[in-house]
């Protein structure tokens, strides 16, 4: 049975001497705290949020969607912006969508939106390449560390085959090619707007 607002004073639990507190607990939800019996106290005591709704954590789906959109556009101000044409990514990151989209789908995206009745955005953060690698300089500091007695002076360099190991990785690098793309924010790519039926 739920209890009352009175009971939701914490539930304090002795631990190893019957007047020093360790801990206490939640009357809700039975979970743990250790700072104070204030914070147990409150743990899940429901928060107003700006819309009205009780929630947890403080703020609802769309306080979320707000906090976001806020994000969203103190990174837009800061951002650097590039228009289409001059834009050197292969994917975009739209405010809203939980993935990227390519260049290819940009038309797609386009009629669609246009046969929902939707209008095409205005912009979108680009994306940047991450490409495998291998630091030398991190390796050699590795070994130096794990492998080379400091006091002897003897550096990675003196090590049988190191040069080969240098040219070996300069080639790799060399060979690597982007294997995954993620957002960044600190470039807006401006899209055109769709072209009026009369210019299709």
């Amino acid at each position: 049975m739920r209890k009352t607002q009175e009971e939701l004073a914490a539930i304090e639990r002795r631990a190893r001497s019957p007047v020093e507190v360790h801990a206490w607990a939640c009357a809700i939800c039975g979970g743990f705290l250790t700072q104070s019996d204030f914070q147990a106290a409150e743990h899940c005591r429901p928060v107003r949020c700006a819309h009205g709704l009780h929630e947890r954590s403080g703020y609802c789906r769309d306080c979320a969607r707000e906090r976001q959109a806020a994000r969203d556009a103190k990174a837009f101000e800061a951002a650097t912006k590039v228009p289409l044409t001059d834009y050197e990514g292969e994917y975009f990151s739209f405010p809203g969508s939980d993935r990227l989209t390519h260049e290819d789908e940009l038309e797609d995206m386009r009629e669609e939106l246009g046969e929902d009745g939707n209008e095409f955005p205005a912009w979108a953060f680009g994306c940047k390449p991450r490409t495998p690698s291998v630091c030398l300089d991190n390796e050699a500091e590795h070994i130096a560390d794990v492998y080379l007695d400091e006091e002897s002076g003897r550096g990675v360099e003196s090590l049988p085959g190191w040069s080969d190991l240098g040219a070996a990785v300069g080639a790799f690098n060399a060979r690597q090619k982007p294997t995954l793309w993620v957002e960044d924010r600190s470039v807006v790519v401006l899209l055109p707007p769709a072209p009026a039926r009369g210019d299709e």
